[in-house]
């Protein structure tokens, strides 16, 4: 799980594993050989350095799921969007999403669509 979920990182950010070495400071040798090798001596180092540059847990890297909830590569991708944002980001998207869930009908837009207001000719039985 770990292997996918940093070749997902990777894909996400447009990055490659040398240019991964680079900025987290983990030697491109050591990343590597979590591919060759195995990932199982990774360092608590390495997932630190991982976890801060990715800014995601070391739980979420390594493929933990924390409680029963589980997410969708898709909800997945737009919480890790959201932790790269900045203040005035992560305000504008709490913003939209609460005006979106305070939304009448926000949940069934079917509902919209079945209430219409009947023509003045029906109103009447014309």
């Amino acid at each position: 799980m770990f292997l996918e979920n940093l070749d997902a990182l990777l894909k996400e950010r447009g990055i490659n594993r040398n240019v991964l070495s680079k900025v987290s400071g983990i030697p491109y040798t050591t990343i590597i050989g979590w591919y060759k090798k195995g990932w199982n001596s990774v360092s608590l180092t390495s997932l630190k350095k991982l976890s801060a540059y990715f800014g995601i847990s070391i739980d979420t890297l390594v493929g933990n799921k924390a409680g029963d909830e589980k997410l969708s590569p898709k909800e997945s991708t737009l919480i890790r969007k959201y932790r790269r944002l900045d203040e005035h980001g992560k305000k504008t998207i709490d913003i939209f999403l609460s005006s979106e869930l305070d939304r009448p009908y926000a949940d069934n837009e079917v509902k919209l669509r079945c209430v219409a207001e009947p023509d003045d000719d029906d109103a009447y039985g014309v």
